[in-house]
């Protein structure tokens, strides 16, 4: 492997106004994908990865939220040669922010892109970022295993990281591959030896004698383990080296955040929650934390009804039904919860009072709603979702004129002719037509009639209207 690559991102030192920009970004991201926004999600984690291409978490995060956005089959993409060529150059002009950027724009489209995977990991590797440049290449292999020049530079970097067992794996699938070449046969015995000096300490030892020497001072003076390493020289998981750190410092806050956003990337809600708990025990009034914890435990809770509902359509028993059912309330408390204190967090966010507003409507809140689509309305990407929301909240409250006055405005603020604008012109005639006003009811029933004849029960609602305009 060449020397890193040290002229571009490799030597930016990320300000602490700039990491506090990112990690927003971040939250943001997870945010959105919770929400299935997965194209607005992705913009969130491409910048987090760009602005600081170091960090796993946040490329974990991008591939996770493709991968959901897509499904999680891996797919195969007839153009991906033709699309790359953008990459290809960047690689040969030695480019490795563009490698980066290009990469990226890539595997938005299809996030098991084995050579666009590929490309990325080597310019991480170049840029002198090892772990990152790894895991970019583990995904490359798990989207191709077949790849004999990805696997051949994985096992020379996990080598070098000392990362034996994941490099003779990988020597091992090139050996597989091409059985007349020699050289993986020679490597995997090279790195079995290494890997048995190195867990016995026996490095720059040239005689039984020396080690023997070696292991004596050792133990007398007490040698430095490696932060990666147990004292057995095996290499610790993520999970170990962030609890070796919190063993050092129990109150290392940022530990119980890398932590729990490891688990919850990884869906495992219960072990984030905790993690984040965790942290909340050292630190009560952390938001961040609060917010994170928040975000797991409504995770876990969907998770848990996911499994519910299955087992209900295969049992259909009246005793998982109830605890559906219990644990669909608990979800929708949860909710509610984390929608406030979102709002709590950024009162300035508009899309956090609309969030929050459509949990209080579905919970029979409505003049609390009404509140919050009031403030949401004033988003113009929102205006007229807001103002058919706020319709429906005056008409369960029998303001019927504050209704009809804003289903009208809905009507007119919603360009599109899809589900909202069909809604608003629907509950316009109805209203119309239960407050008198045949005129209007007509009008409106015929708008929505020109868009969608099937939409609902549009044609007896015509013909009733019609009726009331005989007999009036």
């Amino acid at each position: 492997m060449s020397t890193p690559y040290n002229q571009e991102i490799g030597n930016l030192v990320i300000s602490q106004e700039q990491r506090n920009r990112l990690q927003q970004l971040f939250e943001n991201g997870n945010k959105q994908m919770s929400l299935g926004a997965y194209d607005y999600a992705t913009e969130m984690f491409a910048a987090c990865v760009l602005g600081d291409p170091s960090n796993i978490i946040y490329l974990q995060s991008f591939l996770a939220n493709l991968r959901k956005k897509f499904g999680e089959k891996k797919r195969k993409s007839m153009f991906s040669m033709l699309s790359s060529g953008g990459i290809r150059s960047a690689e040969m002009q030695k480019k490795w922010s563009s490698v980066l950027k290009s990469g990226l724009e890539l595997l938005k489209s299809n996030p098991w892109n084995p050579s666009a995977l590929f490309s990325i990991g080597k310019a991480c590797l170049e840029m002198g970022y090892q772990d990152a440049g790894l895991a970019y290449l583990k995904h490359s292999i798990d989207a191709n295993p077949n790849d004999i020049e990805v696997n051949r530079l994985a096992a020379r970097v996990l080598g070098e990281a000392k990362k034996y067992d994941d490099a003779i794996a990988c020597w091992a699938r090139v050996k597989k591959l091409k059985p007349s070449d020699t050289e993986p046969d020679k490597l995997i015995g090279d790195l079995m030896v290494e890997k048995t000096i190195h867990r016995g300490g026996y490095e720059g030892a040239e005689s039984s004698r020396e080690v023997h020497a070696k292991g004596v001072a050792d133990k007398n003076k007490g040698s430095q383990v490696p932060e990666n390493e147990d004292v057995l020289g095996r290499i610790l998981t993520f999970e170990e080296q962030i609890e070796k750190r919190l063993k050092k410092n129990p109150n290392d806050k940022s530990a119980y955040i890398e932590l729990g956003d490891y688990y919850f990337q990884k869906n495992q809600f219960e072990e984030a929650a905790n993690a984040f708990q965790r942290g909340l025990e050292k630190d009560p009034e952390n938001h961040e934390m609060n917010g994170k914890l928040l975000e797991s435990q409504k995770h876990r809770l969907q998770t848990e009804l996911i499994k519910l509902k299955k087992e209900f359509e295969q049992s259909k028993t009246a005793e998982i039904r109830d605890q559906f059912n219990l644990k669909k309330t608990e979800y929708d408390q949860k909710c509610l919860e984390l929608a406030r204190f979102r709002v709590e967090s950024e009162p300035g966010s508009i899309g956090n009072h609309f969030e929050l507003a459509t949990l209080l409507y579905k919970t029979g809140a409505y003049k609390e709603a009404i509140s919050e689509y009031q403030l949401a309305k004033t988003d113009s990407l929102r205006t007229g979702e807001a103002l058919l929301a706020l319709g429906q909240c005056f008409q369960q409250i029998k303001q019927y004129k504050l209704a009809m006055l804003h289903f009208q405005e809905a009507v007119l603020n919603i360009t599109d002719q899809g589900e909202n604008k069909k809604k608003a012109l629907y509950f316009a005639a109805k209203l119309s037509l239960g407050l008198k006003d045949y005129e209007k009811a007509d009008d409106y029933a015929n708008q929505l009639a020109a868009i969608d004849f099937s939409y609902k029960d549009v044609g007896e609602l015509l013909d009733k209207i019609a009726k009331c305009r005989k007999t009036s």
